[in-house]
C-alpha cells in the first residue's frame, strides 16, 4: 500500500509539474493548447471534444477530457477572417486523488503575408485550480502489534485537502500557407505557455510554474491526385524537459471528385521520443470530424503511460459573412450595363443576328464581355461571331445547314510553373459549364500556353496539363469527356514579347473555344 501511494504521488506531483506541456495525441482536436494563434484561421464556428485514458504502471487510470468552441471573425468584403475569439474547458483527473480543472478564453488576430499565406497571432487567458484528496490513503495506525488490523482505530488521516487555485497567460504565432482549395502546404508556430509564471505551491512556499515553449511544424512531403503525405513535428521545452513529437500523417481523398475538402480519411503515426508510440485514424466530413487514437510504451519502459486510448470529436459549421449593400453599389449595375459589359460569359443557342460592331481597330470581329473587377488572373473574354446562313427549299420543308458558329476565347493566368486553378478561373468554368449543360451541341477546343522561360520540350508539356486541368474540372462538373479537346502549344504563339514578367504572366494562359455542332 505505502509502494502503491508513493508512485502514485511522486506520478502526480511529476504530471502537475509538467502539466503546462502535456499535449493530447490527437492535438488537432485541442488546437489552443498547443498554440492561441490557431484561432485566427477558422472561418467556422468550430465545437472541439477529446477525451483521453491512459493506464500508469501504478495500477490507476489517468482520465482528461477537452472542450471548446470557437467563433471566427470574418470581412464582409471578402469573407475571409480576420481574427476569432474561444473558449476551452479541461478536467484531467488520476485515481481520485490529484484533480485539476482548467477554463480560458482565447482571442487571435490574422494578418494576410501573401497569396494563400496567413499569420495569426493569438493570446489565451487561462485559470486553473489544482487539488491533491489524500483521504483513505493513510492506514498504518490502525494495525496494532499483537492484535493485528483493528478499523475502528483513529488512522491518523486528515480530511483537509490540498488546493491552490491560479491563472496564466499564454500567447502564440502561427504562420500557415495552402493552396486555392485551403488544402494544408506547411504550417510552423510557435507558443509561449505561462509566461507570467505564477505561484503554484500547494504549501504556500515560493514555487514558481516554469514557462513552456511549445513549437509545431507540419509540410507537405509529397502530394498526389488522391493522397496526401505530411510529416509532422511538435517540440515541448519548459522546466529543464523536453518532449519531441515526430510522425506522419497520410491524408487519402475518398471523393477526389469534390471540389471542397470533405470526405477525407487521415491515418496518424507519431512517435514520443524515449516514450511511446501513437496510432490513429480519423474521419473528416463537410461538418464533422471523428478521431482514435491508442498510445503504447516504445524501446523503453514507460510507467507512466502504458497504454493510452484517445477519442476526439469536431463539429463545424461555416459562418457567412452578410455584405453591406451601398447606394452606390446599386448605381453602378445600369452604368456597366451601358458599356456593354456582361456580369456573365454566356453562349446563346444558335440564331441569326446582327453583325457585330468593333470595339477597337485592331480586333474588328470580336467585342469585350468581361474584364473581372479587382482580378489579374484573367486577361478577357471575347466572343466572335460568324454567320454561315445557308437556306435551301425542297418539298415544302426547309433545310439548315449549320447556321450560326459562336466561338469564345477565355484566357486565363497562370502562376510560374503552374497548373492550379485560381477562383476567377474556376467561376468562369462554372458558368460555362451551365451554359453547355443547356446546349448539347456545344462542344469545347481548349489549348494551354506557356512563356519562354524553361526549357521547350518541358514547356510544351506544361501546356498540355494546363489544358487538361481545364477539361478535367468540367468533367468532373458534369460534362462528358467526348465533347472536349484539350492540347497544349508550349511556349509559341505568345501574345506579346515575353521581355517582362507582366508580359510573361499573360502567355501563361489557356484558350477555349467554344463552337456549335450539330453531328
Amino acid at each position: 500500500m505505502k509502494r502503491r501511494f508513493l508512485s502514485i504521488l511522486f506520478y502526480c506531483a511529476t504530471h502537475a509539474g509538467l502539466a503546462q506541456y502535456f499535449q493530447f495525441s490527437q492535438y488537432n482536436f485541442t488546437p489552443t493548447r498547443v498554440n492561441p494563434g490557431w484561432l485566427g484561421l477558422t472561418k467556422n464556428v468550430v465545437a472541439d471534444f477529446d477525451y483521453r485514458n491512459q493506464k500508469t504502471g501504478g495500477g490507476f487510470d489517468i482520465n482528461s477530457s477537452f472542450f471548446a468552441m470557437a467563433y471566427p471573425f470574418l470581412r464582409q468584403s471578402t469573407g475571409s477572417s480576420w481574427g476569432g475569439i474561444g473558449v476551452s474547458l479541461t478536467d484531467d483527473r488520476s485515481a481520485g486523488i490529484f484533480k485539476t480543472q482548467e477554463a480560458s478564453l482565447s482571442f487571435a488576430l490574422n494578418i494576410s503575408t501573401g497569396k494563400y499565406e496567413n499569420l495569426s497571432i493569438g493570446v489565451r487567458a487561462l485559470t486553473r485550480s489544482q487539488r491533491i484528496d489524500y483521504s483513505g490513503l493513510f492506514t498504518g495506525s490502525q494495525y496494532i502489534q499483537g492484535r493485528g488490523f483493528d478499523g475502528s482505530a483513529f488512522n491518523g488521516e486528515s480530511p483537509d485537502q490540498l488546493r491552490i487555485n491560479y491563472n496564466t497567460f499564454s500567447t502564440g504565432m502561427l504562420w500557415t500557407k495552402t493552396d486555392r482549395r485551403g488544402s494544408l502546404l506547411g504550417q510552423v508556430d510557435a507558443a509561449l505557455f505561462d509566461f507570467n509564471k505564477p505561484y503554484n505551491a500547494f504549501t504556500g512556499g515560493g514555487s514558481q510554474l516554469s514557462s513552456t515553449l511549445v513549437s509545431h511544424g507540419t509540410f507537405l512531403l509529397n502530394k498526389q491526385p488522391q493522397l496526401n503525405t505530411y510529416a509532422d513535428v511538435l517540440f515541448s521545452y519548459g522546466d529543464g524537459n523536453s518532449v519531441f513529437n515526430v510522425g506522419t500523417r497520410w491524408q487519402y481523398d475518398l471523393n477526389p471528385r469534390s471540389r471542397t475538402l470533405t470526405d477525407k480519411v487521415d491515418l496518424i503515426t507519431r512517435y514520443v521520443v524515449g516514450r511511446s508510440g501513437i496510432v490513429g485514424l480519423q474521419f473528416h466530413k463537410e461538418k464533422f470530424s471523428f478521431g482514435i487514437s491508442y498510445d503504447f510504451p516504445v524501446i523503453v519502459k514507460n510507467y507512466g503511460n502504458t497504454g493510452a486510448f484517445e477519442v476526439g470529436l469536431e463539429y463545424r459549421s461555416p459562418v457567412k459573412p452578410r455584405p453591406k449593400r451601398t447606394k452606390s453599389e446599386e448605381t453602378k449595375k445600369p452604368a456597366i450595363a451601358k458599356t456593354g459589359v456582361s456580369k456573365k460569359p454566356t453562349v446563346s443557342k444558335p440564331a441569326v443576328t446582327a453583325p457585330l460592331k468593333p470595339d477597337s481597330a485592331q480586333n474588328k470581329n470580336a467585342t469585350r464581355v468581361q474584364k473581372p473587377p479587382k482580378s489579374d488572373t484573367v486577361e478577357s473574354v471575347r466572343v466572335e461571331k460568324t454567320e454561315i446562313i445557308s437556306t435551301e427549299a425542297k418539298a415544302g420543308k426547309i433545310k439548315h445547314d449549320p447556321l450560326v458558329i459562336e466561338k469564345i476565347t477565355l484566357h486565363f493566368h497562370f502562376e510560374y510553373n503552374s497548373v492550379d486553378l485560381d477562383d476567377e478561373t474556376e467561376k468562369y468554368l462554372g458558368e460555362l459549364t451551365a451554359t453547355l449543360a443547356e446546349n448539347g451541341n456545344l462542344k469545347l477546343k481548349i489549348t494551354g500556353f506557356t512563356d519562354n522561360r524553361g526549357n521547350e520540350k518541358y514547356n510544351l508539356h506544361l501546356s498540355k496539363k494546363r489544358a487538361e486541368e481545364v477539361k478535367r474540372f468540367l468533367v468532373k462538373s458534369g460534362i462528358a469527356a467526348e465533347r472536349i479537346t484539350a492540347d497544349g502549344k508550349g511556349m509559341s504563339d505568345p501574345l506579346n514579347g515575353n521581355s517582362t514578367e507582366e508580359e510573361r504572366s499573360k502567355n501563361r494562359r489557356v484558350e477555349i473555344s467554344v463552337y456549335f455542332d450539330a453531328n
